[in-house]
């Protein structure tokens, strides 16, 4: 993985540093369930053509099937896609695994290189934080294309 963004990279997530977050966080919120027929369905299949989502996992393949960038975003997959495996360790998610180590004097590599403390991590909470000292950690990364329900 590179750690160094590209430019394209940094303009595309330059709105989240000068927008103030709550502000973003609704913006987002109102332009996900915006319902505006063959735009929305425009801008799905330009999402699936970047990140090669794969449709043939969803329960609809059909984009009039979704309203909503939301609705896609959410979408179901067929219940057969993911059956449990017979494994001690299953992930929640469709993810991949970007970091995983040892915690290290309550401090741990969470993501681009950059080191974290685990009371940060943890919503400050200090008492948690002590139990997880000298433990392990495993970051899973949940890219655009995967399954967000």
């Amino acid at each position: 993985m590179n750690s160094k963004p590209s430019l394209r990279n940094k303009l595309l997530t330059l709105p989240q540093y000068l927008i103030p977050q709550h502000l973003l966080s609704r913006l987002v919120l109102k332009f996900t369930r915006w319902q505006m027929g063959a735009i929305t369905r425009w801008l799905i299949r330009q999402f699936i053509k970047i990140y090669r989502v794969d449709m043939t996992i969803a329960q609809s393949s059909d984009l009039r099937d979704y309203a909503s960038f939301n609705q896609f975003f959410t979408r179901a997959i067929k219940p057969t896609t993911r059956p449990l495996a017979e494994a001690e360790i299953i992930s929640p998610v469709d993810a991949e695994i970007s970091q995983i180590g040892k915690i290290n004097k309550g401090s741990l590599l969470q993501a681009k290189g950059h080191f974290f403390s685990l009371e940060d991590l943890l919503g400050g909470n200090q008492e948690m934080a002590t139990l997880f000292k000298d433990g392990l950690f495993c970051t899973l990364y949940l890219s655009p294309k995967d399954y967000h329900r």
